[in-house]
């Protein structure tokens, strides 16, 4: 997938509109495919440069108006948008009632408005949401799919985890799991450290209860993603929480969990326990405030399923 390209999608009644925001969207730095400039003449298949275009695009830009939801072309867009998991990015260009300009299934995204004298604060406002899905300053991560697809995920578009885990569970999941249900359905683990971007409060949580995915996202999502490990470079993936074996790691010195925190974890947390540096005690007998360097680790060989070590 291009890093910076973004794909209009729009009805030719509203050319002028388009030829606007499209002049405007490039004066401003950025790359912008648009049928009518993009497709070279003679093009053997239209309808195969269209989605080879939409899948190269890093967003889509909806334009909407009455027109754009009576063309099939643009709903044919879409659908392919949807299907390959592209944001999708509304401007709201002409029409009285925004209902009567997207599919039901639009009905409730964010959009900007840039109808008549609302153009030019739409237009900054919908360059300035652009601006954060190119920004790669943060890095990115790659996330395994339940698909066994791979995707490049931008860190920058997200200020803590609940952002970044319901924008996954919006594009990628809503058909696997139900809603709200983070930490008790479906965790993110590193593929590489084994490390579960979830915060010690989560070894208390009660499996059985679905309503404890509530609590949790609400409650322990609204934490920077450094907290959870979640930096350039990670690879994460999607794993289905009933098969997640945990073990609680609690220690004071920074080189345990620099051992702990690799490929090797798990034999790691073995020969630690063995040279006498941790120990496994209940949940209940720690005070966590007593150690810098706590974090949940999956443990996939161990017959317990939620256990803690601690540094001696």
């Amino acid at each position: 997938m291009a890093s910076d390209m973004i794909f209009i999608s729009y009805s030719r009644r509203d050319g002028k509109f388009v030829e606007q925001l499209t002049k405007d969207l490039k004066d401003t730095g950025f790359n912008i495919w648009l049928d009518k400039e993009s497709l070279v003449h003679g093009t053997p298949s239209w309808e195969r440069a269209i989605r080879g275009a939409i899948r190269d695009s890093v967003a889509v830009i909806l334009v909407a108006s009455p027109d754009a939801l009576q063309s099939d072309y643009v709903q044919g867009e879409l659908t392919v948008a949807k299907l390959l998991n592209r944001s999708i990015y509304p401007i709201w260009a002409n029409g009285d009632n925004w209902i009567d300009c997207v599919p039901l299934d639009m009905a409730n995204y964010q959009y900007v408005d840039g109808r008549g004298d609302s153009y030019q604060t739409g237009k900054d406002s919908l360059r300035k949401t652009l601006s954060t899905i190119l920004d790669t300053s943060e890095g990115t991560m790659t996330l395994g799919l339940p698909t066994h697809e791979t995707v490049e995920i931008n860190l920058a578009q997200f200020e803590q985890v609940s952002d970044l885990l319901n924008d996954i569970y919006v594009k990628y999941l809503q058909f696997w799991y139900e809603p709200l249900t983070y930490g008790t359905e479906w965790i993110l683990g590193n593929v590489r450290s084994k490390q579960l971007a979830l915060n010690w409060d989560w070894l208390s949580l009660d499996k059985n209860d679905a309503r404890q995915g509530m609590r949790y996202l609400s409650t322990a999502g609204k934490v920077s993603l450094k907290d959870f490990g979640i930096e350039d470079g990670g690879y994460w993936a999607v794993w289905d929480a009933k098969w997640i074996r945990a073990a609680g790691i609690a220690v004071r010195d920074m080189q345990v969990r620099k051992r702990i925190l690799n490929e090797d974890g798990e034999l790691e947390l073995w020969l630690l326990e063995k040279e006498n540096i941790l120990k496994i005690i209940s949940r209940s007998e720690i005070d966590i405030t007593d150690y810098p360097y706590h974090f949940l680790m999956a443990v996939f060989q161990t017959s317990k399923h939620r256990f803690v070590f601690v540094e001696k």
